[in-house]
């Protein structure tokens, strides 16, 4: 049989195999950021950097850009919120709301979205959460209160 074509062969760098296009950082410093170039046949690596608000860090064997802090929301009761930023909000509509989701146009970032749908507890005026939606890169879940 004919072997393969090398486009389709990956690349190595310093012991480790690249699948063709795959991209890496070249440095521990996250300053230097390489492509497997199967046109090239080699290892392509640019000056680049982490963005504002991320450090070079290793997560699960893999060096990576990530956030330097965190911050959650929660939802919980009828219907009580607390914000990224910490603000507190006790809010009784009864519709379908984004709770969380991705508003920024940067394409290294997967795309979320979490929704909850509130409806009324009987004939009080108080709402409570009935379904909440999560997607995340063309995957769907629900959770039906």
């Amino acid at each position: 049989p004919d072997p393969s074509p090398l486009s389709h062969c990956g690349c190595t760098r310093d012991g480790r195999y690249y699948r063709p296009g795959e991209e890496f950082w070249g440095d521990d410093t996250c300053r230097s950021r390489c492509r497997c170039d199967t046109e090239l046949g080699m290892v392509v690596c640019e000056d680049s950097g982490c963005k504002p608000g991320e450090v070079c860090a290793v997560v699960k064997g893999v060096r990576r850009c990530v956030a330097n802090s965190r911050s959650i929301c929660v939802a919980t009761g009828d219907p009580h919120y607390t914000t990224f930023d910490g603000r507190r909000y006790d809010f009784m509509g009864t519709c379908v709301y984004l709770l969380a989701g991705l508003c920024s146009p940067d394409p290294t970032l997967i795309p979320f979205a979490v929704t909850v749908e509130n409806n009324h507890r009987g004939s009080h005026l108080v709402s409570f959460t009935k379904v909440i939606v999560w997607s995340s890169g063309g995957f769907q879940g629900h959770h039906v209160a």
